[in-house]
């Protein structure tokens, strides 16, 4: 019989099916982050109405850009991100993120939202459903690093517990790039959109680096 790799979580062993090839962690547990570009339809959810998220429309070669920038945005941490979803077989948690489309697809602001995923005040979501709205912005599904930090944003609100940061250059933030490429920053910060508040785990400040390292593990050498 052939053997396929296997990954072992919570003392038990699922093995892989050959067309499920993206595990890259060494841990013997990893957090999975699924990349739907295909267009779904979704019911009514965290905030959000029920509609259709058509496809993600940039190009091939956007796409693996985009899918390239959240794997970096990750490698520090026990987190693989994946573009195909794991088959039933497999039988591990993992987020979804759906990418493509507009905010008013689901009947929310386009001027106001990038992105929504569901946030249970610091405890992580399994299984949890993101939406990215790739048509928004003035660049669109072309601007690669705006696709990317909304999708690590609103992915680590469910696989971290994380929330709105005040500290510019963080991906859970909302300076978009006004400090660069914005990622997990090693630092303490407020909470809050606008103004600082209480982070919803009860915490005054936040690490988004420390506290997701905490949630899902660093990779060896972090």
């Amino acid at each position: 019989m052939k053997s396929f790799p296997s990954l072992t979580i919570a003392a038990i062993t699922y093995t892989f099916v050959p067309a499920y090839a993206e595990h890259t962690s060494t841990a013997a547990q990893a957090t999975f982050v699924y990349l739907n570009r295909n267009g779904q339809t979704v019911g009514t959810g965290d905030g959000h109405q029920a509609g259709t998220l058509p496809a993600y429309g940039g190009s091939e070669d956007e796409w693996h850009q985009i899918v390239a920038c959240v794997r970096d945005r990750y490698a520090n941490f026990n987190v693989d991100v994946l573009t195909r979803r794991p088959p039933a077989a497999v039988k591990v948690h993992y987020a979804t993120v759906i990418v493509g489309g507009w905010a008013s697809d689901v009947g929310l602001s386009n001027r106001d939202y990038n992105g929504i995923a569901p946030y249970h005040k610091g405890r992580i979501v399994l299984d949890g459903t993101a939406l990215v709205f790739s048509k928004v912005g003035p660049h669109g599904e072309h601007d690669i690093e705006n696709v990317c930090s909304a999708i690590v944003h609103e992915s680590a609100h469910m696989i971290g517990g994380l929330d709105h940061e005040l500290k510019c250059g963080d991906v859970m933030g909302y300076a978009t790039n006004k400090c660069g490429a914005r990622e997990f920053v090693d630092e303490d910060a407020p909470c809050g959109e606008t103004v600082k508040r209480r982070c919803g785990n009860g915490q005054m400040t936040q690490n988004s680096y420390r506290l997701l390292g905490s949630k899902v593990g660093f990779r060896s050498g972090y």
